[in-house]
């Protein structure tokens, strides 16, 4: 690696491992040249002339060698492969750049379509998006079915040029059907799919609707679903690691989930909590932008774990994992969220009728108030010793197996506190009316457990230490 970046060390044409000592420092032309030539593959060759041509003075003295590589490639109509389509478009651009060249070409860009069968499936394989556009436009050109082999090239290798030439030449639906295509087929173009995340909803082009926007959010959750359960069975980890960091990435980092949460109603975000609950791989990070964004956005929402009343002679019992979280919540909050809001506060220039004004300095006040109440929270916490948790009676820390005395049913609770609470795996706070009820009962006792809509009679059958 050394000797290849050094320009006094050049490499053998005869070989492309073997160096010599130079008495001058090799020049470009001269470096590609030498490389070009002790190449075999055909792109790798393709690849450096274009560099050529980009870079160097096409009268230097190793131009014609180059390009009579490419031009063999033109000489016949007869054989049209990759290679040829390749050759053609990389000459082409040549010729425009210096029309006094005079290339001749044996075939024009109808006898590739009439020849390469499945003329899309050659598009993944030109270098340089400059001549993906060439390649595009010649298309374009040549043939009346362009519009079908374009959408056939972007289900190939998506590229923005072929929804702006579709869009601009009338084929508006055909982008708007392609795209719903993809949205509802997300796990078969799994790819397709991310990209048009990336590129037409973060950046909320003409193209969206807000039902596909929902489509758009749950179909990327899921995904994030199923690449943590993949991972946990450590299958195809290094792919299944990209997808789940590409897509938080897309979510979190470009705001896509932020942004689809302030233009949602609550209703439609109530319904993504739990998926994302679920999604443990994920960082405190993006559970907490998560959180302040659906505070900010629908001020009167009430998470599950919200802490409403403590009487202040009481301690607030919680997990070390839940106070740690908070703990970054709350730092989170004073070194960055309010300082960073401030700060564009201060930026608005024309604050009076100003919505965005409006908008932040609401968002102020909401996220003052949750530092607010995280601090007194926090000053309350009591961290449970996993040690201290005694079976013999309930209490916080057991999990707690019930028999129904009515249909004979089993079922498990897991009593932890309010910043602990999740339904969906049958944690319940111990300061919820469930819980109340379960405290200091022992095995053999009957119990009602209430809840909100009515009581149900259980025997308890058996108390052990959660697992927390």
């Amino acid at each position: 690696m050394v000797l290849k970046k050094n320009p006094f060390f050049g490499m053998s044409p005869e070989k492309n491992d073997a160096y010599y000592i130079r008495k001058q420092p090799l020049t470009l032309d001269e470096d590609l040249y030498t490389k070009f030539k002790s190449e075999r593959e055909f792109i790798i060759r393709f690849k450096l002339f274009y560099d050529f041509i980009k870079n160097c003075d096409i009268e230097s003295e190793y131009f014609d060698d180059m390009q009579g590589f490419f031009t063999n490639f033109i000489s016949s109509v007869e054989v049209i492969d990759i290679n040829s389509v390749l050759s053609f478009l990389l000459l082409k651009k040549l010729e425009s750049l210096y029309p006094y060249l005079q290339i001749e070409f044996l075939f024009d860009f109808g006898d590739i379509l009439e020849r390469v069968k499945d003329i899309h499936t050659l598009f993944p394989s030109i270098p340089h998006n400059e001549l993906k556009e060439s390649f595009l436009i010649y298309v374009k050109k040549t043939t009346e079915n362009w519009p079908e082999i374009f959408i056939k090239c972007f289900y190939e290798y998506p590229v923005k040029f072929i929804i702006d030439q579709l869009d601009s030449s009338g084929y508006k639906s055909l982008v708007k059907e392609t795209l719903k295509k993809i949205i509802s087929r997300y796990r078969i173009y799994r790819d397709l799919f991310i990209w048009i995340s990336k590129n037409f909803f973060v950046k909320n082009t003409v193209y969206i609707e807000k039902k596909d926007f929902d489509r758009v959010i749950m179909g990327l959750l899921h995904l994030l679903e199923i690449a943590q359960r993949e991972l946990i069975n450590e299958k195809n980890v290094v792919a299944n690691r990209k997808l789940f960091n590409t897509v938080t990435n897309l979510l979190f980092e470009e705001q896509l989930l932020i942004s689809y949460i302030k233009r949602s109603e609550e209703t439609a975000v109530r319904k993504l909590l739990p998926t994302i609950k679920n999604i443990g791989e994920l960082k405190d990070e993006y559970l907490i932008k998560l959180r302040l964004a659906v505070k900010t956005a629908h001020p009167e929402f009430k998470f599950k774990d919200e802490v409403e009343k403590i009487d202040k002679r009481e301690k607030l019992i919680v997990t070390e994992r839940a106070y740690e979280l908070k703990q970054h919540e709350l730092r989170y909050l004073i070194e960055n969220a309010i300082p960073s809001n401030q700060r564009k506060i201060n930026s608005i220039k024309n604050k009076k009728e100003n919505k965005e004004y409006t908008y932040a300095c609401k968002k102020q006040k909401i996220l003052k108030k949750e530092a607010e109440a995280l601090k007194v929270n926090l000053s309350k916490a009591q961290v449970l010793n996993p040690r201290k948790i005694k079976t013999n009676t309930v209490n916080v820390g057991t999990t707690v197996t019930l028999d129904n005395i009515y249909d004979h049913k089993t079922e498990k609770f897991t009593i932890l506190g309010p910043w602990e609470l999740d339904p969906s795996k049958k944690i319940i706070s111990y300061t919820s009316p469930a819980g109340k009820s379960l405290l200091n009962h022992s095995p053999g006792d009957i119990v009602t457990m209430e809840s909100k809509k009515n009581g149900k009679k259980y025997k308890i059958r058996k108390i052990e230490q959660a697992v927390f």
